[in-house]
């Protein structure tokens, strides 16, 4: 007579498979969706955070064939903590620009002159002047960079036209 596994120990090896099968997939998984939850997280909070400006300075025009935009961004008052903001310039193509507090950017100077880049402080407004050599420009939108170094959607777009 030949001798096999009892039932009750194969159904006590499959659950233990199984069990063993669940801890290695939430071993993988759990990483990725708490980083994707984080990073939800951190750009939710920072959605009413940052707005353009439509005024006089958020506008552009051509010096010697380029195009100079200029682009007023207010900061509310969440303190949130954020490594940057995306400026987007756009009309038929579109150019990203990634301003960072105390960094230089070709193309890119604070309304004073200014090599050096600030963002705007809780409450503050700055004001960017962007040289770009798209032909046609006609939208600028900007999204915030999280501290963990992740672009966030974009949170706040106007139309622009050339300065008066």
């Amino acid at each position: 007579m030949k001798k096999g596994i009892s039932p009750v120990i194969s159904t006590i090896l499959l659950i233990l498979i199984a069990i063993a099968a669940l801890g290695i997939l939430y071993s993988f998984i759990y990483p990725l969706i708490r980083d994707r939850l984080q990073k939800a997280q951190e750009c939710s909070e920072s959605k009413e955070e940052f707005k353009i400006e439509e005024s006089n300075y958020t506008c552009y025009s051509e010096i010697s064939g380029k195009k100079v935009v200029g682009v007023t961004i207010k900061r509310g008052t969440n303190k949130l903590p954020l490594k940057g903001l995306s400026i987007i310039i756009s009309g038929i193509d579109s150019q990203l620009f990634n301003i960072e507090d105390g960094e230089t950017l070709t193309g890119v100077k604070m309304s004073d002159g200014s090599q050096t880049l600030e963002l705007p402080k809780d409450g503050e407004r700055r004001t960017y002047l962007i040289e770009t050599d798209l032909g046609i420009v006609d939208h600028v939108s900007v999204a915030p960079i999280t501290e963990s170094d992740y672009r966030c959607d974009i949170i706040s777009e106007a139309d622009i036209g050339m300065c008066e």
